[in-house]
């Protein structure tokens, strides 16, 4: 297997939304004596490319190879092609996007970038141990109909100037170009061992309906993310053009709120153009981008094109299996669950995203929140390693990590900060905890260190931390002045931060810097309990419920002030009246403090009020994923009769995982599935569910790889609760309200309540 760093391409010029650059298309023929018994192709494409051998589609999936600054990282993929090269004439033919390397977008100064260049590739082709060719001026080239592409903005499409057979034996590319040979970029070299980007699930519209404008919205009934298949019949030079979003009216698809104001040229954002070639039904599925959407409106469709067979949603995002499942008797939780695991698929292409729309950048703080709630749900490790791997090449030789990974250098400046940054430490720890992988850690073990060692550096005379990015979308937010400062947030952070570090390199034996990470820990903690507490430390100064929560959490408190602090915390919930008034940092605590200190009824009724804000409210006005913010509607914003869906840009993004921790709580809470707590082995499972009067059942789930599923129900009957625990082979599980470990196979107790 070679990992070629001849790369070719094959013009210089950039993609932008002024001046649109055609995808390129290239092919190789060559000659085989026989049909070889063994053949792979090691192939990247810089940004993406579409892979065909003897005119068969043999790509991965979407998005091939990955999303990564290039020269941190170069990913390649390797195929077995033995199957589809026979005696004689072969062609490998390929499609270049332009994906990471030719991004057009100002917001995060992409368009900056020092790698940026016109799409490129290298290949090496291999058959029987000798190598057949890599990339080199024995490929012809030309324009494809691919007429503009953008990771964020979307494709253009002109299917007349399609060559029907042009990446299969016995076409004629005389009159084709020649790429040229261009530098290879500076990144590691490494074959991709994240799962694809591919197909879940299809769904077909559930109503069209026409607008005021006369054009034809389509509504699949729930937001996702993916993309779209055309198929349509019309004249040749038709033009179709499809805008794609989370809000409609009958006006049209209103992309206010996945748009970037004036930074967003209009018609360049999910927005996909298609010009027909006539004849026979046409189908297209655009190449080089995906959307996060529910509505979709097409414009210039004659009306007996518009049929529900017209467009067909094609739901992606990296192939994984599920971790657990969970379902209760209560509809709104299981729909908020359902919302949380959406918002999940809908941001996980190769590694977690904030939206799948507006930015689809890989934001660290957003995986953070996240992790363990990822682990519970869905089988990401292999997806998460190979990001750490990027997390840890963005790092700077000072320690300093960006807000955004992969990134061309924005980030360092603003949207970065503790709580954005613990995703370097927080990822491999939930890696280890959870699935019991500790390989991870020690990949990474250098690079945290050195974040830790970049602390100090941030910290004023007090010994606490302000800097970066604090409790992130709080109720009614952004904007304004926060209810937690981020003093209180930054400084709780590198507490929980430093706690894992000292876990983690004890875990391997390496005590020295164990001892180093829990002295600093220490010091944070005594210098926030000098300077951010109450005289007789039993509240946070100022008193919020994120901050409160997050000094209980995080272990501010010290074990004999829990049970005050718990009345300073209940005191904050007062204040507004039961209703939460926190923001994503909260959230990943509040929900589990309670639970903790004997408070499960008080948190539940928060997560499933009716009443805005909750979760529950987001639900009953129609959410089907799990929104940027909480905030009210207002006159300049309301949620109308005329749309279809809940929210307007009033709600920013529909479609954010952050606040996803609320399924961690599901599961750990409700179902009392506690995975590995006392940090001994990732086998080591606490059951211990807290069997609230609001509900009647719960069924939980985890899967152990490996061994088996972990099962928890629990069924209310009368005055009691039964409980009935299936423990695979090789876990031990103890069932805390009777403290007894659990036989392998089924087991059944009886909760008096």
């Amino acid at each position: 297997m070679l990992l070629s760093d001849k790369f070719y391409s094959c013009t210089k010029e950039y993609n932008t939304v002024h001046d649109h650059v055609a995808a390129p298309m290239l092919r190789k023929s060559f000659t085989l004596g026989s049909a070889p018994k063994k053949a792979e192709i090691t192939v990247t494409g810089l940004g993406f490319y579409v892979l065909f051998v003897n005119g068969k589609n043999i790509t991965k999936g979407a998005l091939a190879p990955y999303i990564s600054n290039p020269d941190q990282v170069i990913y390649y993929d390797n195929y077995d092609v033995a199957e589809y090269l026979t005696e004689g004439e072969n062609v490998v033919g390929l499609l270049l996007g332009n994906g990471m390397q030719d991004e057009d977008t100002r917001v995060w100064d992409f368009y900056k970038n020092a790698f940026r260049s016109a799409p490129k590739f290298a290949i090496a082709v291999e058959a029987d141990g000798k190598l057949l060719f890599e990339a080199d001026g024995g490929f012809k080239w030309r324009p494809s109909p691919v007429k503009f592409d953008s990771l964020r903005a979307g494709e253009r499409y002109d299917a007349r100037e399609e060559a029907d057979g042009w990446n299969a034996p016995g076409f004629d590319d005389k009159t084709w170009g020649e790429p040229f040979a261009v530098p290879s970029n500076k990144g590691e070299k490494r074959i991709c061992a994240a799962p694809p980007i591919t197909v879940y699930r299809e769904i077909k519209p559930v109503s069209v309906f026409k607008s005021k404008a006369n054009t034809y919205i389509y509504d699949f009934g729930e937001n996702n993310a993916g993309t779209i298949r055309l198929k349509v019949k019309g004249e040749r030079g038709q033009k179709l053009t499809i805008k794609l979003g989370e809000i409609a009216n009958f006006h049209g698809v209103d992309q206010a709120n996945v748009s970037f104001d004036d930074q967003t040229m209009p018609g360049y954002i999910q927005t996909v153009e298609y010009t027909l070639k006539g004849g026979e039904e046409e189908v297209y599925v655009p190449h080089f981008t995906y959307f996060g959407f529910r509505y979709a409106e097409v414009m210039w469709l004659r009306p007996e094109q518009a049929s529900s067979d017209l467009l067909t949603y094609l739901v992606m995002s990296s192939r994984m299996d599920d971790s657990g499942t969970f379902e209760c008797s209560d509809y709104i939780v299981n729909r908020i669950q359902q919302n949380a695991v959406r918002s999940n698929r809908s941001n996980f292409y190769y590694f977690p995203t904030d939206c799948p729309h507006r930015e689809k950048n890989g934001w660290t703080g957003d995986a953070a929140l996240s992790a363990q709630q990822f682990l519970m749900n869905m089988d990401v490790e292999d997806s998460l390693v190979e990001w750490l791997r990027c997390v840890c090449r963005a790092q700077r030789e000072d320690g300093a990590l960006p807000g955004i990974i992969p990134t061309g250098g924005w980030g360092f400046d603003w949207g970065n900060g503790p709580a954005w940054d613990i995703a370097l430490t927080m990822l491999p720890f939930m890696l280890w905890r959870i699935n019991g992988n500790l390989d991870c850690f020690r990949e990474c073990a250098d690079n945290i260190y050195r974040y830790i060692e970049y602390i100090p550096s941030k910290l004023d005379d007090k010994g606490l931390a302000h800097y970066g990015l604090g409790d992130w979308c709080e109720v009614d937010g952004p904007g304004g002045e926060l209810t937690t400062p981020l003093v209180v947030t930054d400084t709780l952070t590198l507490v929980n931060l430093t706690r894992m570090a000292t876990e983690l390199f004890a875990a391997v034996g390496d005590n020295r810097r164990s001892a180093a990470c829990s002295e600093l820990h220490d010091r944070l903690v005594a210098a926030f309990r000098s300077h951010l507490m109450n005289a007789d430390h039993t509240e946070v100064v100022p008193l919020s419920q994120a901050g409160q929560a997050m000094a209980m959490y995080y272990g501010a408190f010290r074990k004999d002030e829990m049970q005050a602090a718990l009345v300073g915390l209940k005191k904050a919930i007062a204040k507004y009246d039961g209703h939460i008034q926190i923001g994503v940092l909260g959230a990943r605590t509040l929900f589990r403090v309670l639970s903790d200190m004997g408070e499960t009824e008080l948190a539940y009724r928060m997560i499933t009020r009716p009443d805005y804000p909750s979760f529950a409210n987001h639900v009953l006005t129609g959410a089907t994923t799990l929104y940027e913010i909480f905030r009210k509607p207002s006159e300049e914003f309301p949620y109308t009769s005329d749309m279809f869906a809940c929210g307007s840009h009033n709600a920013r993004s529909l479609n954010h995982h952050f606040w996803g921790d609320v399924s961690g709580w599901f599961y750990e809470a409700l179902g009392g599935i506690r995975i590995n707590e006392g940090l001994t082995k990732h086998t080591d499972v606490v059951i211990d569910p807290k069997t609230v009067s609001a509900l009647d059942s719960v069924r939980a789930t985890h899967v152990f790889k490996g061994l088996g599923t972990l099962v928890v129900e629990w069924k209310r009957t009368g005055g009691s609760v039964a409980v009935t625990v299936t423990v695979p082979v090789g876990v031990h599980a103890v069932f805390k309200p009777t403290g007894e470990v659990l036989p392998c196979g089924v087991t059944t107790r009886v909760i008096e309540q």
